[in-house]
């Protein structure tokens, strides 16, 4: 603030510091070309500023609208996660049962983490014709059985974990990636041992986004493990929200009388993982409208003091038979000529600006050049109405009193 008061006072007391003195008594003070070339270039680089942001804040929110609206892979609506503990994991198998029984349940099962961000990972895997120096790192979840189904995760290839196959304790669930990194051309029934535990892989998930969209898709490989499952996950009937909740709280006080009935919807969890990008939207929005506010009162000024020292060349033009949409053409046509030439400027900055910003997303929208054109019409618009105002004041003035004026 202080060097931007400095460099905005400096500029007219040295202008004004610099006038001749008989001058100025004399009112004779023309030099009507003194400074305009500072003048305009200083409201090119406020629409260039301006231009930039608009594309910047269209951008934003077209990715954050391409998550909102990005197939996952699973579900995640109607889902909601609390913690797995007490009575509710102690009694698994009836809390389960009595569970399923209430109306607006639909399914539930339990986790080690969730499947929007799982985090755990490791190399201590092995396979039949595995390469020793393989050092592919694999995410884990432990699971109850119906987590595949709660979480809407499709199958590719094999079955779900079930109560049917008591082997399925000892059995894995993978998805396609991480059967494309362990090169298996027919991976149902393939041996995959997993911290020293072997089992065979029972079925093939379809890949789905198990961290944000700046990350790319990884292996992930499921297990059955009752004691590492530390989130229960509850899907609720589309439209029973409310009845679902309540009768998953009666359930659950039933059996965990002593802890807090606390819950969280996973998509609100996915949400909360894009909190930083919403917030830029925000103040994108915000610094867009402040940087076009400016740079139209910059235009606004520029526009009164060109038309104030051309009073008298409309009034010649005007009583040379010169219409009020002539003049009104000729006093904004330079204008906007300011204006194309910061679009040409700002467009491929804020280009490669931000699509820089869209690489770091492993899944993106695409910046297009329809966005650069929006932008450009909208400054160009806006430019023209703001010029439009004091162009037409100026061209209907009567050209008897501006001729008058000296």
């Amino acid at each position: 603030a202080l060097l931007t008061g400095l460099l905005s006072g400096s500029y007219p007391a040295l202008y004004l510091s610099s006038m001749n003195v008989v001058g100025v008594l004399r009112n004779s003070v023309g030099g009507t070309s003194r400074g305009a070339g500072l003048r305009k270039s200083l409201v090119v680089f406020q629409f260039i500023l301006s231009i930039i942001l608009i594309v910047g804040t269209v951008t934003v929110y077209k990715q954050l609208g391409y998550i909102q609206s990005k197939d996952l892979g699973l579900n995640r609506e109607n889902v909601l996660s609390m913690d797995f503990e007490g009575g509710v994991k102690d009694q698994f198998d009836a809390f389960k049962q009595e569970l399923l029984g209430e109306p607006g349940i639909v399914s539930m099962s339990a986790g080690s983490q969730n499947p929007l961000s799982i985090g755990q990972n490791t190399m201590s895997t092995d396979f039949d014709g595995k390469d020793p120096d393989d050092t592919t790192l694999y995410n884990i979840v432990s699971t109850e059985i119906g987590f595949v189904e709660a979480m809407g995760i499709e199958m590719s290839q094999g079955r779900v974990f079930s109560e049917e196959f008591g082997a399925d304790s000892s059995n894995y669930i993978v998805n396609e990636k991480a059967v494309e990194a362990m090169g298996m051309d027919d991976p149902i029934g393939q041996r995959l041992e997993l911290w020293d535990i072997e089992g065979t892989i029972v079925g093939v998930m379809k890949d789905f986004h198990m961290r944000s969209l700046y990350d790319s898709i990884r292996p992930v490989i499921f297990r059955l493990n009752h004691e590492s499952a530390q989130t229960m996950y509850v899907r609720l009937g589309a439209g029973q929200t409310t009845e679902g909740i309540a009768s998953l709280e009666g359930v659950f006080k039933a059996f965990n009388p002593e802890y807090p009935f606390e819950y969280q919807f996973m998509d609100e969890e996915f949400e909360d993982t894009y909190r930083s990008e919403i917030v830029i939207g925000t103040l994108a929005n915000i610094f867009a409208f402040v940087a076009v506010l400016i740079a139209c009162l910059g235009l606004f000024g520029l526009t009164s003091f060109t038309a104030e020292q051309r009073t008298k060349e409309i009034g010649i033009r005007k009583v040379m038979g010169a219409s009020v949409s002539n003049v009104v053409v000729l006093l904004a046509r330079d204008f906007l000529m300011l204006v194309i030439g910061a679009f040409v400027v700002a467009a491929p900055i804020s280009y490669f600006v931000m699509n820089d910003w869209l690489n770091e997303f492993a899944f993106h929208t695409d910046l297009g050049l329809g966005i650069l054109a929006l932008a450009g019409i909208a400054s160009v618009v806006i430019a023209a109405l703001t010029v439009s105002y004091q162009s037409i004041r100026a061209a209907a003035a009567n050209p008897v009193v501006s001729l008058r004026s000296e």
